[in-house]
């Protein structure tokens, strides 16, 4: 064999591979157990492609040998095309009683308690495979397809769909439970269980899910543990879990080794920077999930889903969801920034920054918005969306690098109160001489934070307070 491969090795000196890297594949190629024939043919295409991805197709059974070459870069193409074959199986691959059974690879649980489930449910079991499987668990480096003479046919499916298939036909008394109980019962209960900060509370509520069953509520839960919590052990446990009763958009995150411990530590950008880096990974669907999920719990980390989520998506009508109350959107919670509300101007951090992030005006198809929060969201400019705010009562837009404002303001014929203190305003903006209904303008601190600093209140001209006799102005 090694033979064969230092034959390979004289063709690609033309190749870009580094040698330490092409050593490496070498060497996996060397030490894996499948057909010599199957190891020329990978040779051949990772030898002959700019790049992995480039490798020709592969059929069902020469993705699985794939994965058996512990080369981590081809293992990562062939884990993808797993994924896609996973997926168009989906439709196709209902278990049932006819159905028969085989493992191939590692997976969380042991090969004997898929097969004690299977009888338990009236699935048939093999070992080996034949024509007759019907479906493939598959696991990592599935060493069984070496033994496996011919093509396969079986479907593919996910250790999570076996135990889905399992729960509906044996469900555990957490399930039960869920199903039966009309406010959460026992599941409720579970999850602040797993969520104490007593180490052994939640090695305790691990344990109740393994013997109970995992309800499909408390996977977004699990999930969010399993990524945040500061316990290895811990994490790791979870992970157990959920790579058997994870849905399959889940497989990809729950198997990456990225986390957040401790996110409650971290700033908003950190946390924004780190699912930017992990959204190809996870997916976008599972990054947005973990951001809400992150901000129910801890305050932090929407932003990632105001970047990335399109106007009128889901995940993002979930998100301002969570910072709209009483007719009050809070625009400084959604994107992570500090309140300073009430705090000494000496202590307040206001560095430059120029937020690019467009205006929510899409909660406006379903949301009547009276008052919106802007306060200490980095602004230069204030967007001419503004204008969509119609029905607005309150405006803040304090603590930001304000100068002027848009015509667009204008049309907020219903402004009663408008905060711009803290901002780089030198002269009165005069189109607030349009808002009749105005009762109180701030003005405040404009000068105390331009360049070169000053202590002088902005002056009021007298048309303003003619235009606007019942204003009460703050400078």
């Amino acid at each position: 064999m090694t033979k064969d491969i230092i034959d390979y090795e004289l063709m690609i000196k033309n190749h870009d591979y580094t040698n330490s890297d092409f050593s490496k594949m070498l060497k996996a190629f060397d030490k894996s157990v499948i057909h010599l024939d199957s190891k020329k043919w990978f040779l051949n295409q990772v030898m002959n492609c700019d790049t992995i991805n480039q490798i020709a197709t592969t059929t069902k059974k020469q993705t699985l040998e794939g994965l058996v070459i512990a080369y981590k870069p081809l293992q990562n193409l062939m884990q993808n095309r797993i994924k896609v074959f996973i997926e168009n199986d989906l439709q196709k691959a209902k278990i049932d009683k006819g159905s028969v059974v085989m493992v191939m690879g590692n997976t969380t649980q042991k090969k004997t308690e898929i097969r004690d489930k299977s009888k338990e449910v009236g699935l048939k079991y093999s070992t080996t495979y034949s024509n007759k499987v019907t479906h493939i668990i598959v696991g990592t480096t599935p060493k069984e397809v070496v033994k496996v003479v011919g093509e396969i046919n079986a479907l593919f499916i996910t250790e999570s769909q076996f135990t889905d298939y399992y729960n509906t036909q044996n469900p555990g008394f957490l399930i039960t439970d869920e199903t039966e109980s009309e406010e959460g019962g026992m599941v409720d209960n579970l999850k602040q269980l797993l969520g104490s900060a007593d180490e052994e509370n939640v090695v305790i509520g691990l344990e109740i899910l393994k013997s109970g069953g995992v309800p499909k509520s408390i996977i977004p839960d699990l999930f969010y543990w399993q990524k945040t919590h500061s316990v290895t052990k811990v994490r790791t446990q979870i992970k157990k879990l959920l790579q058997a009763n994870a849905p399959n958009n889940l497989y990809g995150a729950v198997n990456d080794l990225t986390g957040l411990p401790n996110p409650q530590k971290l700033k908003e950008f950190a946390i924004n920077s780190k699912l930017k880096k992990v959204d190809k990974k996870w997916g976008k669907e599972v990054c947005f999930e973990f951001s809400i999920e992150l901000f129910k719990r801890i305050q932090k980390g929407l932003r990632y889903t105001f970047e990335k989520c399109k106007f009128g998506e889901e995940w993002r009508k979930k998100a301002l969801e969570l910072v709209f109350e009483d007719g009050k959107l809070n625009w400084t919670a959604a994107l992570g920034y500090k309140n300073y509300k009430n705090a000494n101007p000496d202590e307040i951090i206001h560095f430059g920054g120029n937020n690019t992030i467009k205006l929510p005006i899409d909660i406006l198809e379903y949301e009547t918005v009276y008052k919106l929060q802007l306060h200490n969201t980095k602004m230069k400019i204030l967007k001419r969306e503004i204008g969509k705010f119609t029905d607005l009562v309150e405006l803040d837009c304090s603590v930001n690098h304000l100068s002027e404002l848009p015509k667009a303001i204008e049309k907020l014929q219903s402004l009663e109160r408008i905060d711009l203190s803290m901002n780089a305003f030198q002269s009165f903006p005069m189109e607030l001489l349009q808002l009749k209904k105005l009762k109180m303008i701030d003005l405040r601190m404009n000068s105390y934070f331009t360049y070169p600093k000053s202590e002088t209140p902005l002056a009021i001209p007298e048309e303003v307070k003619d235009a606007l006799p019942n204003c009460e102005i703050l400078i």
